[in-house]
């Protein structure tokens, strides 16, 4: 079954630290290898661990998921380099936004302009 945490800074697919003997989510006979951070929000995250064969499954599945077409949060238009993604201003615990590239490269302008 998946942890869930309380507020935390770190992004989605983040790897943690598996906890000695912890068992796979999926597959309850087998050692989980990895521990990653899924879903998360401003409350927490849930935390996934993983057997060898289900991490084979989520890198495939990430490298499918990084070649589709998605919608930047906040510019509105299509891209395929969109990566979560919090805006500074709303803290470490803030919404996590699906922003592009050019987006992020525009937010990290604007925080070093702010800090000139």
């Amino acid at each position: 079954m998946s942890k869930i945490t309380g507020p935390i800074s770190t992004m989605p697919n983040h790897h943690h630290e598996v906890p000695l003997n912890t068992f796979c989510d999926t597959h309850e006979d087998k050692l989980a290898i990895k521990r990653i951070q899924g879903e998360t929000d401003s409350m927490g995250s849930e935390l996934i661990d993983m057997c060898l064969e289900c991490y084979n499954e989520y890198l495939a599945y990430r490298i499918k998921v990084k070649q589709e077409v998605s919608c930047c949060d906040w510019c509105k238009k299509e891209s395929t380099n969109c990566t979560p993604t919090r805006d500074f201003e709303e803290g470490l615990y803030g919404r996590i936004y699906d922003v592009c590239l050019r987006c992020r490269q525009k937010q990290n302008e604007n925080i070093d302009n702010h800090y000139d």
